[in-house]
C-alpha cells in the first residue's frame, strides 16, 4: 500500500509538473524569453526528471 500511494502522489506530481511546464513553453514560442518565462521552465523540467526516475522505482516495488 505506501509504494502504490507513492507511486499515484508521483503520477499526480508530474500531471501537474507538465501543466505547469505548457505556460512558459507558450510565452516561449510567442517569443517572450522573459526571466521568469525560463526560471519556471527550468524549475518544472528538473522537477519532472527527478520525478519520473522515482516513480519508475516506485512502480516496480508496487508490484
Amino acid at each position: 500500500m505506501p509504494y502504490r500511494l507513492a507511486h499515484m502522489l508521483m503520477a499526480s506530481g508530474l500531471t501537474v509538473a507538465f501543466l505547469i511546464l505548457r505556460f512558459p513553453a507558450l510565452r516561449w514560442l510567442i517569443g517572450d524569453l522573459g526571466q521568469d518565462a525560463r526560471a519556471t521552465f527550468n524549475t518544472v523540467a528538473w522537477i519532472g526528471a527527478i520525478l519520473i526516475p522515482a516513480q519508475i522505482y516506485m512502480g516496480d516495488l508496487s508490484d
